[in-house]
């Protein structure tokens, strides 16, 4: 387990694209473009395909603050890379950033503009 000066945790797995290093540099980044800050969220790697959760590139669980990155996530137009992980991750941080600030229900349904600003999360027509 790798952990940040933000408290961004991550458990780390053999199916990453990226490092330790880049995540946290994402999360950071992605506070500094939402003008928020909060304590990070555990960051996870896992199979989506028996957990019921579908085809979703990334999730994130408030009642756990945790960001689960789907590792067999690719559709038709796009394939899981390190580009994909930390466009996933933006969305996902952006969604606990919101949570954490009280703002949760500006992540219900992507009301928040930030989501369009700090981002959109995997971009299928790169």
């Amino acid at each position: 387990m790798l952990a940040d000066a933000y408290g961004l945790v991550l458990e780390p797995s053999r199916d990453m694209y990226i490092d330790f290093d880049r995540i946290s540099k994402t999360y950071t980044e992605t506070m500094a473009c939402m003008g928020m800050t909060a304590p990070g969220p555990r960051v996870e790697y896992r199979s989506f395909s028996f957990s019921g959760l579908g085809g979703a590139w990334a999730v994130y669980v408030p009642v756990a603050s945790v960001i689960l990155i789907n590792t067999d996530e690719d559709d038709s137009l796009r394939k899981r890379d390190s580009s994909t992980d930390i466009e996933a991750l933006q969305h996902e941080f952006i969604h606990h950033i919101l949570h954490m600030n009280g703002a949760g229900e500006q992540s219900r349904g992507h009301a928040s503009s930030l989501f369009r600003k700090c981002g959109l999360g995997v971009k299928v027509s790169n």
